[in-house]
């Protein structure tokens, strides 16, 4: 069987996962960990809140190890270039070329502006802070802007062979801002499915785990 086949049934099984008893859940984690988690898979815990409200504090998720030429608003694992033995997951922004710009809270890119929308969701950080519907490229995903204004950042453009990333929690996020570029082979995969999510407030959240993230 090949590797990508071995992932879709994986991420199959994942994705009904909080249907099932968490036993089963333990030994599915176990077969992850001894097998094609090495090859194919890698898991991760959340332990900040840059990639809110995408991902949330005490997610676990799988990340498909890929290399491929990165596209804008892909959400990526990668070795910072800065301390390459951490693992940082924030989202492309930027890739070889492109120029970016933040101006009062507002992403440009080759000096358009990136749509956006504000929703209703609550802010869930303890802070206070909206959810905004981004658009980049086709691909849509939340990101949260808290009550006060980030830094203007850039023009900035991106060298050749790297990507611009940024996380989805503009206001509290370490990334290419502060850090620079990460030249693309620091790219280990692609975020695809949380499969696992616990805090110590709520104990177990059922209604996260199985969820794909975009």
């Amino acid at each position: 069987m090949s590797d990508n086949s071995r992932f879709r049934k994986t991420r199959k099984l994942l994705f009904i996962v909080g249907a099932i008893p968490v036993s089963a859940v333990v030994l599915l984690l176990m077969t992850l960990s001894a097998g094609i988690q090495s090859r194919i898979l890698i898991a991760y815990r959340l332990a900040g809140r840059s990639m809110y409200p995408t991902i949330h504090i005490g997610d676990r998720i799988i990340v498909r190890k890929t290399s491929h030429a990165w596209t804008r608003g892909e959400l990526v694992a990668y070795k910072p270039p800065q301390d390459p033995t951490r693992r940082y997951l924030h989202r492309v922004i930027g890739v070889s070329g492109d120029q970016i710009q933040l101006r009062e809270n507002q992403l440009l890119v080759n000096d358009k502006t990136v749509e956006r929308r504000l929703t209703k969701e609550p802010c869930r950080t303890g802070l206070t802070c909206t959810i905004w519907t981004e658009k980049l490229d086709g691909k849509s995903y939340q990101v949260a802007l808290g009550s006060g204004t980030s830094p203007d950042f850039g023009p900035e453009t991106v060298p050749d062979d790297y990507v611009f990333v940024l996380g989805d929690n503009r206001n509290d996020s370490n990334d290419s801002r502060y850090g620079g570029a990460v030249p693309n082979d620091f790219v280990m995969g692609v975020v695809e499915i949380i499969y696992w999510s616990s805090n110590d407030k709520d104990g177990v959240d059922w209604s996260r785990i199985g969820r794909l993230v975009h």
